[in-house]
């Protein structure tokens, strides 16, 4: 089955997502159609991807029946809206994270989702790197023993519209939680900086604590720090290096375990960006299989991001814009 997907925004996240998918999918996938509210700017992604139709409203893409799956790379207080949209409209969804703005939005979302009965997924595409495997393997087979700690860093300095917890501090969220299985903590507290002017979160901590066990992360768009990952366990321990969040390798127990991406020679925007193929490839997996929510980032790790995305910016007193 060669899915045929469509395109929601034509910036940076797009064109790596496309540029992944058609370096190393194009037997099984393809790219049918972008959507830019920019038409000019939507051609010009279409050309430089060979993209067959173009739309410069997203509604048109939307009614065209030959897209199967919708890629959605738009602003973040847009997703819910676009998401909205062609779920209502019976097309498959992937997101980009964060999903929604609010606990609501997101429930409604995976309402529409089921109610439709069409596949629908936050783009979470760390979880679907082979690193990330290889840790969740490592914790089910007890291999560090029971974990006691994990901590995280996402700190780098950004310039331009970011938000803190929603771009950055999402990474080492979905990371602490990974690392406990998923589960719901029993303390949650957050402390950071907003900025002065646009009263958006800056920079962050967070703590996050499991019965007699802890977990805690650092995020920021102010600085640049090193970006790894650990967890600690009764038997020993699990190591991410820089850049954690799309990882090529992994430390356990000290034996070192590498799982390189293809390499190619076409332009990125972000670090390691071709691993956004894995989760293109899970999505079709999905559709194969009949799935309308994926086993590697379930609906209900969606809600549980959006509500401590949530939380982070009320204990912070931070907006979200």
């Amino acid at each position: 089955m060669k899915i045929r997907w469509g395109i929601f925004g034509a910036g940076k996240i797009s064109n790596d997502f496309t540029t992944a998918v058609n370096s190393q999918l194009k037997e099984n996938h393809t790219i049918l159609a972008v959507a830019s509210r920019d038409l000019g700017r939507g051609q010009q992604f279409a050309d430089k991807h060979n993209i067959p139709r173009v739309y410069g409203a997203y509604v048109d893409l939307t009614e065209d029946p030959d897209i199967d799956v919708v890629y959605v790379g738009t602003h973040i207080e847009n997703h819910y809206k676009d998401c909205l949209q062609l779920l209502g409209a019976g097309k498959h969804v992937l997101c980009e994270k964060p999903l929604t703005m609010s606990e609501e939005e997101t429930k409604t979302l995976i309402k529409e989702a089921q109610n439709h009965n069409v596949f629908f997924m936050e783009a979470l595409w760390s979880r679907f790197f082979p690193v990330y495997m290889k840790i969740k393997e490592s914790l089910a087979s007890g291999v560090i023993g029971e974990v006691l700690s994990a901590r995280a860093c996402f700190c780098k300095h950004v310039e331009g519209r970011v938000t803190g917890i929603g771009e950055i501090g999402i990474y080492v969220l979905q990371f602490l939680l990974m690392a406990f299985g998923d589960e719901t903590p029993d303390v949650f507290h957050a402390a950071g900086v907003r900025s002065a002017e646009t009263e958006v979160d800056e920079a962050g901590n967070i703590t996050m604590i499991y019965g007699d066990k802890m977990a805690t992360a650092q995020y920021s768009k102010q600085f640049t720090l090193n970006n790894d990952a650990f967890i600690a366990g009764t038997k020993g321990y699990i190591k991410i290096p820089e850049y954690f969040w799309c990882p090529t390798r992994v430390e356990i127990n000290g034996e070192t375990h590498e799982f390189p991406l293809p390499e190619t020679e076409k332009d990125f925007n972000y670090t390691n960006s071709m691993g956004l193929h894995y989760e293109a490839e899970h999505v079709r997996q999905c559709l194969l299989r009949g799935r309308i929510s994926s086993d590697v980032v379930p609906w209900s790790l969606s809600l549980i991001l959006t509500q401590f995305e949530c939380k982070v910016r009320s204990q912070i007193n931070a907006r979200y814009e």
